[in-house]
């Protein structure tokens, strides 16, 4: 196993992410919980970011999430890596499609 040193961290900025979580069936939209967590991006190209996300439903149920994300494709994928209530120890991979609304 190879643990990164000092040395080998790059620059970048990191923000953090405290949003909320909503759903629409086109007419309503409704707030089902929220989003917190840290989003990295590396100074040296840009193209990859590192998303570390625990997204808090309002029913208690949680989910932890960890990947990257690549501003080159239109769908990304994170794992994740546990949860509470009802996905408590879940594992699994998403898929995110980002988009611009």
């Amino acid at each position: 196993m190879g643990f990164l040193t000092v040395e080998e961290l790059e620059y970048g900025s990191v923000t953090s992410i405290d949003e909320d979580l909503v759903e629409s069936d086109g007419d309503e939209v409704k707030n089902v919980g929220k989003a917190e967590g840290v989003y990295v991006v590396s100074f040296e190209d840009g193209s990859s970011h590192m998303v570390a996300i625990t997204t808090s439903f309002l029913k208690g149920d949680a989910l932890r999430l960890f990947g990257v994300l690549k501003s080159d494709v239109f769908d990304s994928h994170v794992a994740v890596i546990g949860g509470t209530g009802s996905t408590m120890m879940l594992m699994a991979m998403l898929q995110l499609r980002l988009s611009t609304k």
